[in-house]
């Protein structure tokens, strides 16, 4: 038996940050966050922000001699999170987004949308395809070794079912340790950050008395808009039509564009924070936290019921296996929130 973890070490994982979740409290309980859940959108619920947004062993790894680490990467993650934090009080206080702020950005942005389970799933589904591509193509061109000791009708089984279903007769499973490992990778990846970092930033501020901004499992959102004489799941977040936001207090949210330059802040109207939540809602996988119930939030997450944007990955045929492509699905938009 391998050894086991310090029982001390946590084991409750958050993937949204408690110090994000906040920032979306309920104003008169601060420890507290209404949710909704895309599973049953009706009923909305209040409970503790440390009961959302997070799952048992998220982070955990293995250790090379096989015990299990619970502490590293929260612990490491929990650092990050701070030094974010504190950057975030600070541009709300200032109420704008500078040139300086530039590499700040884009590492929220790139940390953000690769921390969460969407992301993590989409890692997994991606390694099981390309393995289950590789089994196949080694099942077409050789026998199954199956074991000596295998008796013949277990053998007969699993040679139908092989035949049946190729590799897919087999279940794969990545390691936790791997799809963190991936996770951490994207999201401190120096490329996918230097890419973010050509975007026009601005911070967004929602005017006095117009509603609140919520946040979502899938925080980073991806909006097409405008895009004329295409399908909007069919364009890139890199596409000159993109608008990805990051709400990060019930009234401020980052906006980033393929633009030269935008202004250090825009002004959010009732119109643009309904827009806002309506993409919050959609591209959400399975929770929107927000500070209060809302009839025009509800209605939201109501009609995206059945439509998850964030993450994809698609499989295309080939005369010798299979293209996998990896993409973000976009909400589709008629708004731009920044000019």
């Amino acid at each position: 038996m391998p050894p086991t973890s310090n029982a001390s070490e946590p084991r409750r994982h958050h993937y949204i940050p408690q110090s994000l979740l906040r920032e979306f409290a309920c104003l008169d309980q601060p420890k507290r966050i209404c949710v909704y859940q895309k599973a049953d959108p009706v009923r909305a619920f209040k409970t503790g922000i440390l009961n959302v947004a997070c799952e048992s062993d998220y982070h955990t790894i293995e250790r090379a001699d096989g015990s299990l680490d619970h502490a590293s990467i929260e612990t490491m993650m929990s650092d990050i999170e701070s030094h974010q934090s504190c950057w975030i009080h600070d541009v709300v206080a200032r109420g704008a987004i500078t040139e300086a702020d530039r590499g700040e950005v884009a590492s929220i942005i790139s940390t953000y949308r690769a921390r969460i389970p969407q992301f993590k799933e989409q890692v997994e589904r991606m390694h099981q395809e390309l393995l289950h591509e590789v089994g196949d193509h080694v099942l077409r061109r050789n026998p199954v070794p199956f074991p000596d000791d295998m008796t013949e009708p277990v053998r007969q089984q699993l040679t139908e079912m092989i035949q049946e279903k190729g590799s897919r007769a087999f279940k794969i499973t990545i390691s936790n340790a791997k799809l963190v490992t991936m996770m951490m990778e994207s999201a401190f990846s120096d490329k996918t950050i230097q890419t973010l970092g050509q975007m026009a930033f601005s911070l967004g501020v929602v005017e006095p008395g117009v509603g609140r901004l919520c946040v979502s499992d899938c925080p980073v959102s991806a909006a097409v808009v405008g895009a004329p004489a295409c399908h909007p799941d069919m364009l890139a977040p890199g596409s000159p039509y993109a608008e990805v936001c990051l709400p990060i207090t019930r009234t401020a949210c980052i906006i980033a564009q393929w633009k030269d330059e935008l202004p250090p802040s825009v002004s959010l109207g009732a119109a643009a924070v309904k827009e806002l939540n309506r993409r919050t809602a959609a591209m959400a996988s399975r929770f929107v936290f927000a500070p209060e119930e809302n009839r025009d939030l509800r209605v939201a997450v109501e009609q995206a019921v059945r439509r998850t944007a964030g993450y994809g990955l698609q499989r295309i045929p080939a005369p010798k296996g299979a293209y996998l492509v990896a993409y973000t699905q976009p909400v589709a938009s008629g708004m731009k929130l920044a000019p």
